[in-house]
């Protein structure tokens, strides 16, 4: 454990007894805008850690369990494209962007008690403290909803928190090895909506740190989240570093995934001519779920002109999964009928066969009788 997490931690169960003449303090009933979950509003000029202190004193001196939460609001990240976002207590993520749902799941957690937040729709974190532990067992966030599924236990509300101070707390989350996994990386989740200087930065070191794989692949993805040339930037100076096959497989993903509109040209760059072979299949695949004409024809240059029967193949499997699905059908059609490798074409009327299109009995059907 690094020395500024341990001090952290520390804090929280040992600081003296609030001095309450430095704080507003009031309890929320079911009747009140947090709805079921009944919290105590902990408000003030006092610090994140000093309010951390503030409510271990207080959950101690009222309850005999040993967890509670607190929640809190920082400031966002600007140009965030999402309909909603959920960092879940197990590490999973649910999210919308566009209109587009994304998971990145382990399985949604049921039960416990709900909390509303009142007016408009907002952004909200709560940590669930161990107070016997010294130390944060989950972590959810809800960006645009109006209320969140918690387990019910105890919570303390701190209102608005500076984002510096909660970046620096989530950071030693991250870097204290004696949190579960899950707990680091929805930290890392919610780091990455930090409107802080460091963000960008932070998540590059852990993708090449000498981390858990699971820690560096969460770094990589929430990378690719972030908007912006320099989060790209960052993205690709990661690939072309050699930190070895399987970071750079959720590399070729979090670039597929960023909305810079230079992922085309770089992913047909790895998919063309990178020198290794598994990464060239993994962009050729991506570039399959990318919508637009440019993939299709770089897809297709793929398949006439690569020399390996087994990269012609994926590209056509990745042309098959296109989201414009009837030019991607008269592609295949076409391969079908005209490419010079058999494999290849077998693999055209396999997957054109898979698709759907209406006009593909009719094609088959021309086949079989040519």
């Amino acid at each position: 454990m690094r020395h500024g997490s341990r001090k952290t931690l520390y804090l929280v169960a040992t600081l003296v007894i609030v001095q309450l003449a430095f704080l507003r303090i009031s309890k929320l009933n079911a009747q009140s805008k947090f709805g079921a979950a009944s919290f105590t509003v902990l408000t003030g000029q006092r610090t994140f850690v000093q309010k951390l202190s503030d409510a271990a004193n207080m959950f101690a001196g009222q309850h005999s369990g040993k967890r509670f939460w607190v929640g809190y609001e920082f400031e966002l990240r600007q140009g965030l494209a999402y309909d909603y976002l959920i960092v879940d207590e197990d590490g999973a993520t649910y999210s919308s962007k566009h209109g587009r749902r994304f998971n990145r799941s382990r399985g949604p957690l049921d039960g416990g008690v709900v909390f509303r937040m009142s007016g408009e729709e907002t952004n909200s974190l709560f940590l669930l403290f161990d107070s016997e532990t010294q130390s944060v067992k989950a972590i959810k966030f809800v960006y645009n909803l109006r209320e969140v599924a918690l387990d019910d236990f105890p919570g303390f509300w701190f209102g608005k928190v500076e984002t510096d101070q909660s970046f620096r707390f989530l950071s030693g989350l991250v870097d204290d090895d004696q949190h579960r996994d899950r707990v680091r990386e929805s930290a890392i989740a919610v780091l990455s909506l930090h409107d802080h200087a460091l963000g960008i930065p932070l998540l590059s070191g852990l993708v090449s740190a000498s981390q858990p794989m699971d820690l560096r692949e969460a770094a990589a993805f929430w990378l690719g989240q972030i908007p912006g040339s320099e989060s790209f930037e960052a993205l690709v100076k990661l690939y072309n570093a050699e930190l070895g096959t399987e970071i750079k497989e959720k590399l070729i993903f979090s670039i597929s995934q960023h909305e810079d509109r230079r992922n085309t040209e770089l992913l047909t760059r790895i998919a063309k001519s990178d020198r290794n072979r598994d990464a060239r299949e993994k962009a050729i695949f991506w570039l399959g779920q990318m919508a637009g004409r440019k993939t299709l024809d770089v897809l297709s240059d793929i398949i006439q002109s690569d020399e390996e029967t087994e990269i012609k193949s994926k590209a056509v499997f990745a042309l098959s999964q296109h989201e414009n699905e009837r030019e991607a059908a008269d592609m295949l059609m076409d391969i079908a009928r005209h490419n010079r490798n058999a494999e290849v074409r077998r693999k055209a009327m396999f997957w054109l066969g898979q698709m759907g299109d209406a006009r593909a009995v009719d094609f088959f059907r021309e086949v079989l009788t040519n």
